[in-house]
């Protein structure tokens, strides 16, 4: 009976894997945004993303959150619960839906249309699949910027 025991907890301690303090943060990356739900006030576009991970293990996730900012200010908050795997030195494309204000989406469509460029910065977490139906989080944090070419008669 006792040994019952042992090769219980010897197997449960085997799931847990490398602590997440020891594993590189995942590169995060913005692949594209597509309109989901259209609101006066609210947007829901679906986010893709991205998610490259450094690390020898698989990222067995439960869902991940992540915030967008653009040239410093909030524009919008994922978050998604879709179980997945990124595979060790592998990547995974996830989608995530992503809500965010109207006015700040035509803020931005409009610097975008006339040129300027914008730089967005993503800062978040990958929910990963722990013991026993727990979980704990990964930070990531990237930044890129994004430039239109400048339509011919735009002033």
């Amino acid at each position: 009976m006792r040994a019952w025991w042992l090769v219980v907890l010897l197997v449960l301690g085997g799931c847990t894997g490398i602590a997440p303090q020891e594993l590189e943060p995942p590169e995060v990356r913005l692949v594209d945004l597509a309109p989901a739900e259209l609101g006066l006030l609210e947007q829901k576009l679906e986010a893709r993303l991205r998610i490259l991970n450094p690390n020898p293990v698989a990222l067995v996730a439960r869902g991940l959150r992540f915030d967008l900012e653009t040239e410093g200010s909030h524009l919008g908050r994922g978050v998604g619960n879709a179980r997945f795997t990124v595979p060790a030195l592998g990547e995974k494309e996830v989608t995530v839906p992503l809500y965010l204000s109207t006015a700040t989406l035509v803020e931005k469509i409009l610097e975008l249309a006339s040129g300027q460029g914008i730089t967005y910065r993503l800062t978040g977490d990958i929910l990963l699949a722990r013991g026993a139906g727990g979980t704990t989080a990964l930070p990531f944090e990237s930044e890129a910027a994004l430039r239109l070419p400048r339509l011919p008669g735009a002033s």
